[in-house]
């Protein structure tokens, strides 16, 4: 045939020479249409045999390749801080989105997250048909028995089918080895077997009878395995960076079961994004429990002091150098008071940051330092801390990549702790400043009458600490009410569905080449 075909093309190396004038006719005019279709009219049989057989290998591939769905489901996020409802500032919050979507895509795709999927969606063992080509898996309500185990037990046979049968009455077929009689073993449902040290037993549903003398075989999942089948199936994507919008797919050839873990998937990020989200709750209502019960023992021993010099005092208006003095007193006492508070301040950040605590979600408002050295340092370092984070869950401590990102979180955590340094050593300057000009005032003050210079005093400070209190009660009641009325803006924009489309090659597709 081939030669048929060269010939009348004249495609040997050798052109008859009658046929010259004709093909420069055709080489350099239309083409020759006539000549084609006396071509294919003499070989159309190996043309039609092609075809043939393209068609029947295409059934084939299509007969026998199994379909893969693919669940899918959009979420848009938007999270608000309480800290910020109550007037009090998180470190990286000028310009920076702590809350970027790139990491609450690490969040849904974390081992945490994967392991409260298995709590919730029982995977340890899978069940499936077994076909004569290709095997089945059914999930959910499609299981046609449930496999009961003990996860202590010292055999396990992971991964190994385990080939089971059901048949009448009300018994089933055991064997490890495929459709040998002559090692399986029979037995009643719900009752211990024991097959090379595994003992399960099998439990019947509303479904066996149904499924009566057809093969199936089960197989135990490692944890781990399954891990490596979420990341290999899981993805999430961003669509809409201004809208904050993520698609979350799940691929698998169960259509049920990628639908039902696509919904835990989405079900158990809302409620620990929430609980991540709220860890600095507890930080900030530490803080403000801590400087009320300090603030209270204040007051107490004020009230104590005040209770004692009103006792027969015979205290009565004050002179003008008195009003000077206490009022010069007041004014050092509470630069004092804002520099005690940046110095409580610093301290704990180096207990966080000597601790290695997470820094993202630190409440407590350091915009009045005045350092931007030391802000910086600390976004850096939070930056840094989320980069370590991801490396930790997919290398280990040995590799090199593990321990460059190790050092360079060292480097700018004693960076920040020399920063803290100076600054404590400057304000701790400042403060001995004001002490002593607090002593010299103080010591003026002594030459007026004593007993009423201390009732004015106590009152003063009772005043102040007094004010302080209740500013404190008011933000730890809003931040209580933020705290119980925390809803997190986000939105399921779409359910997680099953598209009946398999996400295969469409069969019109493999037809039409």
């Amino acid at each position: 045939m081939s030669n048929e075909l060269n010939k009348e093309f004249n495609f040997s190396n050798q052109a008859p020479s009658q046929n010259t004038s004709t093909i420069q006719k055709t080489s350099s005019g239309d083409f020759d249409t006539v000549r084609l279709q006396y071509s294919l009219k003499k070989s159309w049989i190996g043309v039609l045999i092609i075809i043939l057989l393209m068609v029947f290998l295409a059934f084939i591939y299509n007969r026998y390749t199994k379909p893969l769905f693919q669940a899918s489901a959009i979420i848009q996020l938007e999270f608000n801080e309480e800290a910020q409802i109550v007037g009090l500032t998180s470190l990286n919050g000028h310009g920076q989105n702590a809350k970027s979507l790139s990491g609450e895509i690490e969040i849904i795709k974390s081992n945490v997250l994967y392991e409260e999927v298995l709590k919730q969606i029982n995977l340890d063992v899978s069940y499936f048909f077994d076909g004569k080509i290709l095997n089945d898996e059914k999930f959910g309500h499609e299981t046609p028995f449930t496999i009961l185990y003990s996860k202590d037990s010292n055999i396990i046979p992971f991964g190994l089918p385990i080939y089971i049968t059901p048949q009448e009455n009300n018994t089933v077929r055991i064997s490890l080895e495929k459709n040998n009689r002559n090692t399986a073993i029979v037995s009643e449902y719900k009752k211990p077997i024991t097959i090379n040290g595994f003992t399960f037993s099998v439990v019947n549903n509303a479904h066996t009878v149904e499924c009566l003398n057809q093969p199936y075989f089960i197989t135990v999942n490692k944890q781990s395995t399954v891990v490596e089948y979420f990341n290999k199936n899981l993805i999430v994507k961003i669509l809409n960076f201004e809208a904050n919008t993520l698609g979350i797919y799940f691929a698998d050839y169960n259509a049920n079961k990628a639908k039902a873990i696509t919904e835990s998937v989405i079900n158990i990020y809302l409620k620990k994004s929430i609980e991540q989200k709220q860890k600095s709750n507890a930080q900030t209502l530490a803080y403000i429990n801590n400087q009320l019960d300090s603030t209270l023992h204040k007051l107490e021993d004020i009230e104590s002091q005040m209770q004692a010099l009103s006792e027969g005092s015979i205290f009565g208006n004050t002179s003008e150098a008195y009003q000077l003095i206490t009022t010069q007193i007041d004014k050092y006492a509470q630069e004092e008071g804002a520099l005690d508070e940046k110095l409580k301040l610093l301290e704990h950040l180096k207990m966080l940051i000597t601790n290695n605590e997470e820094l993202q979600n630190f409440l407590p408002e350091l915009e009045g330092l005045g350092t931007s050295n030391l802000s910086s340092s600390i976004t850096r370092l939070n930056l840094i801390n989320q980069e370590f984070q991801k490396l930790k869950e997919s290398n280990t401590s040995s590799t090199l990549s593990y321990k460059n990102k190790e050092i360079e979180r060292n480097a700018i955590r004693n960076t920040i702790l020399v920063n803290i340094f100076e600054n404590k050593k400057i304000l701790l300057e400042h403060l001995q400043d004001l002490d002593t000009k607090l002593t010299e005032l103080k010591i003026e003050l002594k030459k007026l009458p004593s007993k009423e210079t201390g009732l004015v005093g106590l009152k003063r400070y009772y005043g102040l600490y007094e004010k302080f209190f209740l500013l404190l009660n008011q933000k730890k009641v809003e931040f209580e009410t933020a705290k119980a009325g925390k809803v997190p803006d986000f939105l399921i924009l779409s359910n997680p569905s099953i598209n009946p489309t398999p996400i295969t090659a469409k069969p019109i597709f493999i037809y039409t080449g």
